[in-house]
């Protein structure tokens, strides 16, 4: 059904919305969809899934303040856990190999992120367009592992669709 992602010639994915009452987004370019997001619809866990062509990633909030992301693979193999910095613009995802990536929002006015890590440099860099169906994921020409970018893209989009529910049911 999805397409393992293996090209390093592609340069840009997007993130897609299907459906308003139960949303999936689907990543893909203009050839190939390489997996999906979904969420429980009623949860006080916000659970969510990705489904790839490997496999399944679960994605769930953790911690007294929500503060953290648990990220496990079909057989609740930990992968990894993003904590979410108090009063920042910044969040640290720590592989369960102790690699740790960071992703930064980079504008203040606009839903602009950034992945990046100290032993690769810039990895993803994420548009979020307001009012539109379709978000832009750009990938930076680097030496990263390849299987990242599903990865660390439905993680960014787990954490930003979140935070905007938990804002919108807060009436923020």
């Amino acid at each position: 059904m999805f397409a393992r992602f293996e090209n390093r010639n592609i340069s840009q994915l997007n993130m897609q919305r299907h459906g308003w009452l139960k949303p999936e987004y689907i990543l893909g370019d203009d050839v190939r969809s390489y997996g999906k997001l979904t969420f429980k619809t009623i949860s006080f866990k916000h659970m969510g899934w990705a489904e790839l062509a490997d496999g399944t990633l679960s994605f769930k909030l953790d911690g007294f303040w929500r503060n953290r992301i648990m990220v496990t693979d079909g057989q609740d193999a930990l992968i990894g856990t993003l904590k979410v910095k108090a009063f920042s613009f910044t969040s640290v995802f720590t592989l369960a190999d102790g690699t740790e990536l960071v992703l930064k929002k980079t504008s203040f006015w606009k839903a602009r992120y950034r992945w990046e890590s100290n032993m690769y440099g810039p990895l993803l860099r994420i548009h979020v367009n307001a009012f539109s169906k379709t978000d832009e994921v750009f990938i930076e020409q680097n030496t990263a592992p390849l299987h990242w970018v599903p990865l660390l893209t439905f993680l960014a989009f787990y954490l930003i669709i979140t935070k905007q529910r938990q804002a919108a049911a807060s009436g923020a």
